[in-house]
């Protein structure tokens, strides 16, 4: 098990999720087009998650270093 602060846990709601889907909707109003998108410390990968709901077509990558965080942050479609 890791010495990492249960952070994954307080990561995984409906409510963030929603709250993220919201935030990217607005961030990506801003930009011309966009294929692809990386994010480093994602976590579970909220962001991506979000960003997949906008652009189910966008190419998405991510890198966590937390083991407990990243097998949910792998179980996002790339």
């Amino acid at each position: 098990m890791s010495s990492a602060p249960n952070i994954v846990g307080r990561n995984q709601d409906d409510a963030l999720l929603a709250g993220r889907t919201h935030l990217m909707s607005k961030v990506l109003s801003r930009v011309q087009r966009i294929g692809s998108a990386m994010e480093f410390g994602a976590n579970t990968g909220m962001n991506m998650h979000a960003l997949r709901r906008l652009l189910p077509d966008m190419e998405l990558a991510a890198i966590e270093r937390n083991p407990d965080a990243a097998p949910e942050l792998a179980k996002i479609k790339g």
